[in-house]
Formats: C-alpha cells, sequence, structure tokens
C-alpha cells in the first residue's frame, strides 16, 4: 500500500459523499498493487474507504476453507459501509485488489460520527447498500439458472487484470459452485476454442468478445 495526498478528483468523490467539509487531517489517498489485501475478514475497523479508480472484491472465508465472492466493486462503491451501518467494529469480509486500486482512506471513528447527522453521506451509504443486495440476488440467480461454463466465463471476465486470470484455480472452483476437475475441464475447453491461452502466471484472454458471448448462451 502507497499513500499520497488528496487531489482534486478525491475531493470531489468526498463531496458526492457529503464529506466536503470534514477535517482532512487524517484523510489520504491510498493505491493498492494486484492481489493485494485492503482488509481481511475478522480484523478491526480502524479506516473507511471510498473506491475511486480500479477493481476490487469482496470474499469470505467459509468453515471449510473455501471462498465465496460477495461483491465486486469497480471505480467506485465503499469498503465499510456493511459494517458501519450494522455497527460492527469487524470486518465481515476480506478485500482485496484485482488491479491497481485507489482509494480515499479515511477514520473510521470519523465516519461513524457524520453518520450520525450528515443526511447526504446516509443516503449514500444506503444507496450503495440497496445496489449491494440486488447484486446478491443476481449472484443467487446465477449459480442457481446459469451453467457452469457462464459462471466461470463471468467470474474470468470479473478479475482479469490487463488482459490475464490468475486466480488460484481451487478458489476459483469454490467461488462458482463447481468441482474443480470439471471447471479445469471447463478451462482446457476454452483454450482448445483459442478464448483462452495457457501462460506460466495463469491464462490470457485471446478472445474477449467470444469470452462475453459465452455468457449469453
Amino acid at each position: 500500500m502507497k499513500t499520497r495526498c488528496l487531489t482534486q478528483l478525491q475531493q470531489e468523490a468526498m463531496a458526492a459523499y457529503g464529506l466536503s467539509k470534514i477535517d482532512l487531517t487524517n484523510c489520504c489517498r491510498t493505491l493498492y498493487s494486484p492481489g493485494e489485501a485492503i482488509i481481511n475478514e475478522g480484523d478491526v475497523f480502524t479506516s473507511f474507504w471510498l473506491v475511486t479508480k480500479g477493481r476490487a472484491k469482496a470474499f469470505r472465508l467459509g468453515n471449510n476453507g473455501k471462498t465465496l465472492i460477495v461483491s465486486w466493486y469497480i471505480s467506485s462503491g465503499v469498503i465499510g459501509d456493511i459494517e458501519l451501518m450494522s455497527n460492527a467494529p469487524q470486518a465481515k469480509t476480506t478485500v482485496s485488489a484485482i488491479t491497481q486500486l485507489e482509494c480515499i482512506q479515511l477514520p473510521y471513528s470519523l465516519c461513524q460520527k457524520e453518520l450520525t447527522h450528515n443526511i447526504v453521506f446516509s443516503n449514500k451509504l444506503g444507496s450503495g447498500l440497496a445496489r449491494k443486495l440486488a447484486s446478491s440476488a443476481d449472484s443467487y440467480v446465477s449459480s442457481a439458472l446459469y451453467t457452469g461454463k457462464q459462471r466461470l466465463c463471468a467470474y474470468i471476465i470479473n478479475n482479469e487484470n490487463a488482459g490475464i486470470f490468475s486466480d488460484t484455480l481451487t478458489e476459483v472452483s469454490a467461488s462458482i459452485g463447481m468441482s474443480y476437475r470439471h471447471m479445469f475441464r471447463l478451462l482446457e475447453e476454452l483454450c482448445n476454442q483459442n478464448i483462452l491461452h495457457r501462460e506460466n502466471q495463469g491464462f490470457s484472454i485471446i478472445n474477449r468478445t467470444a469470452l462475453e458471448r459465452a455468457i449469453q448462451k
């Protein structure tokens, strides 16, 4: 993680959340590398993040060691909103960067105070939580009605970085709800169709259009 001073762009993003008049002394711009964790499940919250650029994913770890993707952040959204609104001191999910990620980091205690009287901030958080709820419903429909190949292709598109998909395959199979062996067969099929190409660091996407089309079938 690297920290930088806030720019005009970040200050405009804060204004959209009704936070333009807060004390910026302990606020900063944070940069995360692909794969770097912003916060881990169970950690105590000391910061609150507004995502302004890049992609990240939130996931939970089950008692069986398997992971489940809860939501994605794509150049927007809030990390810590569920915990803030429910007054939970510990993170309910792990959030990690998929690409280079840029956030505005604010003290968690400051955001708790703002929640008690800042209507714009509260409404913005509420609308974000509504979108997450709708996304969770979509994910449930996807797991219930979509084929394994459709779920795999959607996962690859959501988690690729600069055209390379390099997630841990055992975690991928758990997240999309299929056996590792079946998922590996599907990856081989996508390679044989010249949609993916196996590389040392993972799989490169060589036909993104066909990959997106596979989700619609």
